[in-house]
């Protein structure tokens, strides 16, 4: 949500943020074993387990070529949605080796993006002042307080309309963001 805005790459993503964040998932996910070990050793009871159908390789294939195509498509509207179309009807011919798809939660989901880009930029005359005024350590924990009750995205996006915002403040922003939604 604040890449273009604030000119921060996929590099500049991943070396200030995407090591830290799965360095943290690293270590929850081995506390989270270690700790739960004794339930994870359980066998499920006997009939629990649904009945597996082989996957074939091709469907796999072609559900990986269709992620590499949104993400080169991500920016062609048209292309996307042709694409787009393509995937459910694909994933209509052979639904036998996949699951439903989830089309109602995902459209909220862009409705309510949708909503943000429009209404958002509303939102900048209380929050330029508010903002501006935060230290960066005040922006981070306010950050990490308000995506417990908030969309990390939206905070994110109506962090970055606030103008000459300091670096350290989007980094304040964007981290708490992160830490928050963890």
């Amino acid at each position: 949500m604040v890449a273009s805005t604030w000119n921060w790459d996929s590099y500049f993503m991943l070396s200030v943020f995407g090591w830290k964040s799965a360095l943290a998932v690293l270590v929850n996910a081995t506390f989270a074993t270690i700790t739960l070990r004794r339930h994870l050793h359980a066998a499920p009871a006997e009939g629990t387990r649904p009945a597996e159908v082989e996957l074939p390789p091709a469907v796999v294939a072609v559900h990986l070529a269709f992620l590499a195509a949104v993400v080169a498509l991500a920016h062609h509207p048209v292309a996307f949605l042709g694409l787009f179309l393509l995937f459910m009807g694909f994933t209509q011919a052979y639904e036998r080796y996949q699951s439903p798809l989830i089309i109602k939660e995902a459209l909220l989901v862009a409705f309510f993006l949708a909503g943000l880009v429009v209404l958002g930029g509303m939102q900048q005359w209380w929050l330029q002042p508010l903002v501006s005024g935060m230290s960066p350590q005040l922006l981070f924990f306010g950050a990490t307080a308000l995506t417990a009750v908030t969309d990390n995205a939206a905070l994110t996006y109506l962090g970055s309309l606030i103008t000459g915002i300091s670096e350290e403040a989007k980094y304040s922003l964007v981290a708490g963001a992160v830490a928050g939604a963890a």
